[in-house]
């Protein structure tokens, strides 16, 4: 008698026609029910290799870093320090000499920010501390110069004496358009006819300003050969002044009324009258400092 063996039992059995698929068997012989090959899934690419440098382009360094620290550093520089010792001095040297008052405030507000940058700076690099620190010095002393000293103007003129005396024609044309150079329009000028004409004694001319205020102009004689400088009075402008002050102070006021010739020496002093926005008056007491213009004023 022939022995029949058993068959293997059903189930999922490698394809014996197809490698790597999966075929069913019954329990007595191959059905045609399948499982595909399982496919291996793709190792993912490697990120791209890009020979070269990270940073970026030079002009777009350019855009976003107008200062190079460690360039600066590298060179044994802090541009900011420089600038705020130079800025320094200009802002006080220009003092005297620019008809723009302006000029030398805003110039000494620039010392004063770049000398804070620098000394930020060379706080890093140990580098220009001390520039930094004079510049942000005379910054700090030219500023409140050149507030004070925006209520005035000076001017001056050469010889003013001829053969016949003075010669007072020329003067009054001579301050009229210096003034209108330095930014203060005077419709008229009238000085006296005979000043005495002795070194370093003074002498006040009335002028009007082209909207009709009255107002002075202080002349000192500088030598014996007539040569003359001149202040004009800004009345209007040192007004404002007041009012602007006050104001930063927390006080509030409407007008403020000065005298249109006070006398203008160094330690003299004037009042003017200032009426607050509730209708109240008070005394401004104005100083001059010095023979250039600048003064000081207190409330009170």
């Amino acid at each position: 008698m022939t022995e029949v063996r058993p068959g293997p039992p059903a189930g999922w059995f490698p394809d014996p026609t197809v490698p790597g698929q999966s075929r069913w068997w019954d329990g007595n012989g191959w059905t045609a029910h399948v499982v595909p090959p399982v496919q291996p899934t793709p190792a993912p690419d490697p990120p791209m290799q890009v020979a070269g440098s990270a940073t970026p382009p030079e002009s777009v360094q350019r855009a976003y870093n107008f200062y190079d620290e460690k360039k600066d550093t590298a060179r044994g520089r802090n541009t900011f320090a420089t600038n705020a010792l130079v800025l320094g001095i200009v802002s006080l040297v220009s003092l005297p000499v620019v008809p723009w008052r302006w000029l030398p405030f805003l110039i000494g507000v620039a010392a004063i920010v770049w000398g804070i940058l620098g000394i930020r700076r060379s706080s890093s690099s140990r580098i220009g501390k001390r520039r930094a620190v004079w510049g942000l010095v005379l910054g700090a002393i030219a500023v409140p110069i050149a507030f004070v000293v925006w209520g005035s103007t000076l001017g001056s003129s050469p010889s003013t004496t001829s053969a016949e005396g003075f010669d007072q024609a020329a003067v009054e044309t001579q301050i009229i358009e210096g003034a209108t150079g330095q930014g203060i329009a005077l419709s008229d000028v009238e000085c006296p006819s005979a000043p005495s004409m002795v070194a370093g004694e003074d002498f006040q001319c009335l002028a009007k300003t082209s909207d009709g205020a009255d107002t002075s102009v202080t002349v000192r004689v500088q030598d014996d050969a007539g040569s003359i400088t001149w202040i004009v009075f800004d009345r209007a402008g040192t007004q404002q002044q007041i009012i602007t002050g006050a104001a930063a102070q927390g006080i509030s006021l409407a007008s403020v009324d000065c005298p249109a010739a006070p006398s203008m020496n160094a330690g003299d002093q004037f009042q003017c009258v200032a009426t607050a926005t509730d209708g109240s008056t008070a005394a401004v007491n104005v100083t001059w400092q010095d023979d250039i213009g600048s003064l000081t004023w207190q409330i009170g």
